[in-house]
């Protein structure tokens, strides 16, 4: 009995390895993000408006040379998009909800050489790798990052139920920010000269590496 008692534990053993390898092989492999996206080359706007109609859309704007747009395919029909000058307007119309038969990836990928001002209603905004003299934002997305970006003039509107996190690795010389008491701020970016807050109080706000003389708070 105790020579047997090896044994079964081995075929247990081998039979789960066996049983994973088969469903990690019956899985579909991921495709490719060119197989996912597609991909439109635009204008070289510096200010984008967007706004949707339904379900949490995420976009993610970087600067890049060469001027395009990403939206994944299963979205792409619910998505329009026109120039107004130097402004690109975005908008999402007629968006079903997402069920097991028609899951639509709400996923847009915006590449801009500047960015001067974003207006934006999204549910999930990152703005990735800028470097530019300055910023403004007007934001109404349920959640706004600032990751890895060069911004002398930084300037935020706040206008939703929000929670804006600006990281470490971001240099900013100024930041204006609008907020109000629904929302939410954690900032670790390097301000170099201000940050000056408008807000009726302090509460759910978290700031470092705001140099010392250089916090600016003016109450609604």
């Amino acid at each position: 009995m105790k020579q047997l008692i090896p044994l079964l534990v081995f075929s247990a053993f081998f039979w789960s390895c066996s049983t994973k390898s088969k469903e990690a092989s019956t899985r579909e492999p991921r495709l490719s993000h060119e197989a996912r996206f597609t991909t439109f080359n635009i204008e070289d706007f510096s200010a984008v408006k967007i706004n949707v109609d339904l379900g949490r859309l995420k976009l993610t704007l970087r600067q890049y040379d060469h001027p395009k747009m990403e939206v994944h395919k299963s979205y792409q029909k619910y998505v329009r998009f026109e120039p107004k000058g130097d402004t690109l307007l975005i908008y999402t119309e007629n968006t079903p909800k997402s069920t097991e038969d028609l899951e639509v990836k709400k996923y847009i990928n915006l590449f801009l050489p500047k960015l001067n001002y974003l207006e934006t209603s999204v549910s999930r905004v990152t703005l990735e790798s800028f470097d530019t003299p300055r910023l403004s934002v007007v934001n109404n997305s349920s959640a706004l990052r600032l990751y890895d970006c060069r911004i002398k003039d930084l300037r935020i509107e706040n206008q939703g139920l929000s929670n804006i996190q600006l990281d470490g690795n971001n240099y900013v010389e100024t930041i204006y920010l609008k907020n109000n008491e629904k929302s939410h701020l954690n900032s670790d970016a390097m301000v170099l000269k201000t940050f000056t807050l408008e807000s009726e109080t302090l509460d759910n706000l978290n700031f470092t590496n705001v140099p010392e003389n250089g916090f600016i708070w003016r109450k609604d």
